[in-house]
């Protein structure tokens, strides 16, 4: 599919999975198209979709130029259509499978028959699940949910007999009852991003190009800012990086150095999940970083 480049005038569409209700996109995601709109001159514009289909009839027809979501969708885009990944939550995401403290299953070979609560395929909890099981069926039988919440509150009530879940929102989620355990953790994969579609100008994606390189396409893992250390940055790194291979364009903010070399004030704050996704400045450029909640 070949993705034609729009004028610089054009109006940007920035999208994400169905994975909120309309008004808590519009919280979430509002913010951070009003911002884009505001430091680049380029009106940018947040689309809601309310389910799957939708959102896979978007992707595939190049409906949106900046995306936020998991990285199956982002190393497609970026291997099928050109798009250029941004900046990512911090850490790995890890996908477990929870059943009652007294159900019988030890491993993810005893759930065959069970009832199963997560996500509509295509989403990547649910995928990387049902390919641990090599005879599709053999699969459990799915039963969609909005939210990994509502897939652990299925399960402790009964209406599931095992469900996906994201691990930091478990451990989250289970830390006071304990009412459930895990009985299976897949193996991590690189977090949620944001990335950029081919009508995106690139001086949009990197105002400063060209007169500051070394700022250019940096990154660094902002999870060690807590510790009090601003961690060594790499330069310089090309848009057509792997993403597995990379954390983003962003700026590490010493906490006793907001003005440091690589210190940037914060503009604006948007709530992702558990993590703050902070909108920062530095002389010519404009960019995200992702902070801990």
């Amino acid at each position: 599919m070949a993705l034609a480049s729009a004028p610089a005038c054009a109006t940007l569409i920035l999208g994400a999975p169905p994975r909120e209700s309309r008004a808590q996109g519009d919280a979430v995601y509002e913010p951070i198209a009003q911002f884009l709109t505001r430091v680049t001159g380029q009106k940018v514009v947040y689309h809601y979709v309310d389910n799957w289909l939708s959102y896979q009839s978007d992707l595939l027809n190049g409906k949106y130029d900046i995306v936020f979501d998991g990285p199956a969708f982002i190393s497609w885009r970026i291997a099928k259509f050109g798009w250029s990944p941004l900046a990512k939550l911090p850490g790995k995401l890890k996908f477990v499978v929870i059943v009652q403290k007294n159900n019988s299953a030890q491993n993810i070979n005893d759930i065959v028959g069970y009832t199963l609560c997560g996500f509509a395929p295509p989403n990547l909890a649910t995928l990387v699940i049902q390919f641990q099981f090599k005879n599709p069926s053999r699969q459990p039988a799915l039963q969609a949910v909005r939210t990994f919440s509502q897939a652990y509150h299925r399960v402790v009530t009964g209406r599931c007999q095992a469900g996906i879940m994201q691990l930091k929102l478990f451990q989250h989620m289970n830390a006071q009852t304990h009412a459930v355990r895990v009985i299976f953790t897949s193996k991590p994969l690189p977090n949620q991003a944001f990335s950029a579609g081919p009508r995106v100008p690139p001086g949009l994606l990197n105002p400063c190009f060209h007169r500051r390189a070394p700022l250019l396409r940096t990154s660094c893992w902002l999870n060690s800012r807590q510790a009090g250390l601003c961690p060594r940055l790499r330069r310089n790194t090309p848009a057509s990086h792997r993403y597995s291979g990379m954390s983003g364009v962003s700026v590490c903010r010493p906490p006793q150095a907001s003005k440091s070399r690589y210190g940037v004030p914060v503009l604006a704050e948007v709530k992702l999940g558990q993590h703050r996704c902070m909108i920062r400045r530095s002389l010519l450029c404009a960019w995200f970083t992702v902070d801990a909640a």
